[in-house]
């Protein structure tokens, strides 16, 4: 089943080369800060939900296509389908790890190990360098063993557990302000049910394809490249500190608006104006017209697309600075 869409490899491309430079920047640049709006190409969690907005696009587009061609989905051909894209790379990476660790050359501690193992990074946190950024893939493994069964058996309702799970974050945002209830599972900046909105608004954007198909459709071909820039603008305009500022400084106690909907500092690429944001630019990319296009669709662009996820999971082995490669 055909499953290729255009563009979007040029978009993961974009998202594997932010999270890249970022790691760089953390690693061997001491942080430093670039100009408003640049600061985005150093922005890792915004890359990753970027990842997360086509990820669940793409999984829910696949699904409605399978369920059009053959009357429903099958969980067996969806999960054998995901086992063979993603545990190859990954288990031989890990296998790598543990070699290197029986060398000497690096060291993991068992609760590192076993959350690697067995995909729930993103409970136990960022223990070590190597593996700290497994916590998206556990929570897209999370989302795999849920949503199809959502896709089958609760088939009128994925609307409803879409926007049902995107408030959810809303809630745990909430909480991260009022600090209502300390649980890690819905605390701090990337659990599970604080970054999962951006892979439900992308599954909701393949529910609505048509429809949203026909209205971007009506855009102007050549102001589409302008309208994509400025979403890139916003983001970093709503990820930065200006909104915090004012927010001290003129004792607006407005927190409680700005953590929920993804306003200000770190929730600012990562919230859910950002995700939003995210999947009109792709919408807007997978048109076959425009320098944008043009751009996400040269070859080297396609190609560090295909290599995406093998990038993510390689680069903070090379990233490593005491490891001589």
């Amino acid at each position: 089943m055909k499953s290729y869409v255009p563009s979007l490899n040029g978009l993961r491309a974009i998202s594997i080369i932010i999270v890249i430079l970022s790691h760089i920047n953390s690693r061997f640049l001491g942080q430093i800060s670039l100009p408003f709006p640049f600061d985005l190409l150093f922005n890792g969690h915004f890359g990753v939900n970027v990842f997360f907005v086509i990820s669940g696009f793409l999984i829910t587009r696949i699904l409605m296509r399978e369920e059009q061609a053959n009357g429903k989905i099958s969980l067996k051909n969806f999960y054998l389908r995901r086992i063979f894209r993603i545990f190859p790379a990954y288990y031989f990476l890990l296998i790598v790890y543990f070699i290197l660790q029986l060398t000497s050359v690096l060291h993991f501690s068992t609760s590192s190990w076993l959350s690697s193992v067995f995909y729930y990074k993103y409970i136990t946190g960022n223990n070590d360098w190597e593996t700290a950024h497994f916590w998206s893939l556990s929570v897209e493994e999370h989302f795999y063993l849920v949503w199809p069964f959502v896709f089958l058996f609760l088939s009128k309702y994925r609307v409803h557990f879409a926007f049902f799970i995107i408030l959810i974050v809303f809630l745990c945002r909430f909480n991260d302000y009022f600090q209502w209830l300390r649980i890690p599972l819905f605390d701090g900046r990337i659990p599970l049910f604080q970054r999962v909105d951006a892979l439900m608004i992308g599954c909701l954007v393949a529910l609505f394809e048509k429809k949203i198909m026909l209205i971007e459709a009506k855009h102007v071909v050549y102001s589409k490249f302008i309208f994509i820039i400025l979403a890139f603008v916003l983001i970093a305009f709503f990820s930065s500190n200006l909104f915090t500022q004012w927010n001290v400084r003129y004792h607006l106690h407005a927190g409680f608006i700005m953590i929920p909907l993804g306003i200000g500092g770190y929730f600012g690429a990562t919230g859910t104006i950002a995700d939003v944001l995210i999947a009109y630019i792709m919408v807007a990319s997978i048109g076959k017209t425009g320098i944008w296009f043009d751009c996400l669709n040269t070859p080297v662009m396609n190609y560090l697309g295909r290599l995406s996820y093998s990038l993510y999971l390689w680069q903070k082995l090379f990233l490593y600075g005491h490891i001589k490669i």
